[in-house]
C-alpha cells in the first residue's frame, strides 16, 4: 500500500511540485537517506537521489566492475562537502515534470535546492559542479 501511494503520488501531477526533505543522514555525495514531506501531510521515507552524478565514495557503482580508490578518494571528500552543505540547513527536492520520478533502483530523486539558516536558496548541482565533485 504505501508504495502505491508513493507512485500515485509522484506519476499524478504534470507540473513539478518542490517537497522538503528531512535529511537523516548523507550516504553519499548524490544520495541521501530521509523522509519526503509530500502534500496531503504524506511522508515517504528511504533513500532519495539528486539529478547529478557524482563521485563514489563506497567502491560500489552499478555497471561497473570497479571503482580506482582515486575516486573513492573523491567521493568521500564530495560526501563530506555535501555533509557539510547540508548541517543547519533545510533540502527540497523538485521531482522532474512529465516523467517518472521513481529512479533505476526505485528511489525517488530530482533536482535538490538548500536553504541555509540564513537564508540563502543554493541549487546542489551547480553547487557540487563548481567544486569539481560531479562525474560529469
Amino acid at each position: 500500500m504505501r508504495t502505491l501511494v508513493l507512485l500515485l503520488l509522484l506519476c499524478s501531477s504534470a507540473q513539478a511540485n518542490e517537497y522538503e526533505v528531512l535529511v537523516e543522514r548523507a550516504i553519499d555525495v548524490d544520495t541521501v537517506y530521509g523522509t519526503v514531506l509530500f502534500d496531503w501531510g504524506v511522508a515517504w521515507r528511504g533513500r532519495i537521489r539528486s539529478n547529478f552524478d557524482g563521485w563514489e565514495s563506497n567502491g560500489i557503482r552499478f555497471g561497473l566492475a570497479n571503482t580506482s580508490p582515486e575516486e573513492i578518494r573523491k567521493g568521500k571528500v564530495a560526501t563530506e562537502a555535501l555533509r557539510g552543505l547540508l548541517r543547519g540547513s533545510k533540502l527540497y527536492i523538485t521531482p522532474p515534470a512529465g516523467k517518472s520520478r521513481i529512479g533505476l533502483y526505485g528511489r525517488p530523486g530530482g533536482s535538490w535546492r538548500v536553504v541555509t539558516e540564513a537564508g540563502k536558496s543554493i541549487q546542489v548541482k551547480q553547487w557540487m559542479k563548481v567544486r569539481g565533485h560531479l562525474r560529469k
